[in-house]
């Protein structure tokens, strides 16, 4: 109950290095930054899962060599047949390429941010990092959310060609449930409130075939501060939410 391990899977010494002899009576603690021990976030967690019942956390863990990773770890009180706790499951998977793809899309978002403030000033550029990125769909919309500019990773990742998607309205890429909620609509409402708006949700490729995006929407205004648009930046997380799903599904049946 207090943190120490008492098993240790072959998944746990792939991902962190250690053999069983090496670490079965060590305290968890060992798998956290110096800087984390000192906030003492190890005990923090196991506080948690004792109150709620499991705790889900992201951050950096440190390998038996030194080696930092991010890690997704779910820890989940295990309880006696009179209620008591008895000890603890922690299952942890490592995201580091995740962690990293979002740290690119938030260095990406800054660019974008910093290219629509200059936006007359350096419009050739502008256009060409937006034309060259694989990875994200970058999407110019006008007020009302009709597309108006689309780039090589939108085609890629929703599959039109842009002579096929550009003056459509973006609520094509929802699915019938979230246009019946009027999603697209609020989502815009929003990023014309705040500045930006960020989301996560199924989406609909061409040829109807789904997947998870995880989507930014931020605002384009002129010298007067007037909407004059949105740009939206989309990316293809499918195989992060079925992780993510396949994990909390284990962790509720460890419970």
């Amino acid at each position: 109950r207090g943190g120490r391990i008492l098993d240790w899977n072959k998944g746990a010494q792939s991902l962190k290095g250690y053999t069983a002899n090496e670490i079965i009576g060590k305290h968890f603690r060992l798998f956290y930054p110096k800087e984390e021990k000192e906030n003492g976030l190890p005990e923090q967690l196991l506080d948690h899962a004792l109150k709620k019942g499991s705790v889900v956390h992201e951050g950096w863990r440190i390998k038996k060599d030194g080696e930092r990773f991010w890690g997704y770890v779910v820890i989940t009180a295990l309880h006696d047949d009179h209620g008591n706790v008895i000890g603890f499951s922690k299952v942890t998977r490592d995201l580091t390429d995740k962690k990293i793809a979002e740290d690119k899309v938030s260095n990406l978002l800054e660019e974008l941010s910093q290219a629509n403030e200059h936006l007359k000033a350096s419009e050739d550029r502008y256009h060409r990092m937006i034309a060259e990125v694989q990875d994200y769909a970058i999407i110019l919309l006008d007020p009302i959310g009709n597309v108006q500019n689309w780039n090589s990773g939108a085609r890629v990742i929703k599959g039109y060609n842009p002579n096929k998607i550009i003056g459509k309205n973006f609520r094509t890429f929802f699915t019938k449930e979230d246009q019946k909620k009027g999603l697209p609509d609020q989502l815009l409402q929003q990023a014309k409130a705040n500045g930006k708006v960020s989301h996560e949700g199924w989406r609909v490729r061409k040829d109807g075939s789904t997947f998870w995006g995880s989507v930014v929407i931020t605002a384009l205004h002129d010298e007067k501060n007037n909407i004059i648009g949105y740009s939206k930046v989309t990316r293809d997380l499918t195989e992060k939410k079925r992780a993510d799903d396949l994990l909390k599904s284990n962790a509720a049946q460890l419970d």
